[in-house]
């Protein structure tokens, strides 16, 4: 192990895949690395000068990019079935070249772990054997509910060798599940770090506005459905708009205004594109819908928490983990229902301060980087030895 300040540090390279802008996984990864930051000396490994190589230059994270290919197969059955073997070999190819590279780029600094940030990248435990490291596998996904994807050599060999890691991090319970992590003792529970404790807000005085967040805006997201809630639930006719914060192809948008048209309500929402830094729309945001039937966790469910925006979620996968009914946010099992308990947190100040109360308690106690640190290092310490 290396020092920083005299104090003994571990040596971490993550690797993460994203190429363009950053996703939620990147985000809290690095919130993860920022929760540690004195006990740990981060290295990255990226695939692209994208997003995330962008933001650890800026952090001054000595950051290596590699090319590399994900565990991703063709959705097609007959073409996944066609190109099986050209595939295994092409990715075997490149990504062992990419571990000799990054092997060669270490030759002179130990590496403690190799901390692999999504089950789409399946390299990372030879990597680890090859700079005679230790191996943490975080599970951010569900890959096939969440985002339809299939791995190369399909689910049962990819948990097979998830199950070799030296510690297997899961960001909820429902993840956890998935990944039948169920009866392996080097698996845990994590729920991300999304802020600092210090980031927690509240503007009591709300615009007319509800908030629908993701980095695409599509079907898979439950954005469609978020349309129905809105104008089923009558708030338009009160002045409030449907903001869409995301990526949105115009295609889709044609979609979400075919819905508003049907409601005789065209002029009832807005897109305003992706959103770098969602803070000021939430603060101001008179509730937010996550609508998501299969969502993971939900960073922005959480971050609407820390920034004082009463949560209206899909009673479904990590959603109903984070958000305990009447407490901190509403949950909802059809649209019906969804729509009546939207028209409620917008005509209750009493209840949105309620909830937000509630959450913010909430986001502390498990979901700050505070709280995040002692955690994460508990696991690295326990897979290195040292305590």
């Amino acid at each position: 192990m290396a020092t920083v300040n005299n104090v003994p540090s571990i040596n971490v390279l993550f690797i993460c895949h994203e190429e363009g802008n950053m996703g939620g996984g990147s985000y809290s990864m690095f919130n993860m690395i920022n929760s540690v930051r004195d006990h740990v000396n981060p290295f990255i490994l990226t695939k692209a000068e994208g997003g995330v190589y962008i933001h650890a230059k800026k952090c001054g994270y000595p950051t290596i990019v590699q090319k590399f290919n994900l565990n991703l197969a063709n959705k097609n059955r007959f073409k996944r079935w066609i190109y099986h073997f050209p595939r295994l070999v092409l990715d075997n190819y490149i990504n062992n070249l990419c571990i000799k590279r990054v092997a060669k780029e270490f030759s002179g600094c130990k590496i403690d772990i190799v901390h692999t940030n999504s089950a789409l990248i399946s390299f990372g435990g030879k990597l680890a054997r090859r700079l005679d490291a230790k191996h943490v596998w975080h599970l951010r996904e569900f890959m096939n509910l969440d985002f339809k994807l299939t791995p190369v050599e399909g689910f049962y060999k990819l948990k097979k060798e998830i199950q070799h890691s030296d510690a297997i991090i899961a960001i909820t319970n429902a993840v956890f599940e998935h990944w039948g992590c169920q009866n392996m003792q080097n698996a845990y529970v994590l729920y991300n770090a999304v802020r600092s404790k210090e980031d927690i807000c509240f503007i009591t005085e709300k615009e007319k506005y509800v908030l629908f967040c993701a980095g695409f805006v599509c079907d898979e997201k439950g954005a469609d459905v978020a349309a129905e809630i809105f104008f089923m639930s009558n708030i338009a006719q009160l002045g409030y708009k449907l903001v869409y914060a995301g990526n949105c192809s115009q295609v889709y948008r044609q979609k979400l205004e075919k819905i508003s048209a049907k409601y005789n309500c065209l002029d009832a929402y807005k897109f305003v594109g992706y959103q770098k830094d969602i803070k000021e729309l939430m603060c101001k945001a008179s509730a937010f819908l996550m609508c998501s039937p299969n969502e993971a966790m939900g960073r922005v469910t959480v971050e609407a928490m820390f920034y004082g925006c009463p949560i209206l979620g899909n009673n479904s996968g990590g959603t109903k983990e984070i958000i305990e009914d009447r407490y901190n946010g509403l949950l909802y099992n059809n649209l019906y229902d969804a729509s009546q308990l939207l028209w409620e947190i917008v005509n209750s100040k009493e209840l949105s301060k309620q909830l937000v109360n509630n959450a913010h308690a909430k986001a502390e106690a498990y979901f700050s980087e505070e709280i995040y640190k002692s955690k994460i290092l508990n696991i690295y310490n326990s897979i290195l030895g040292t305590i």
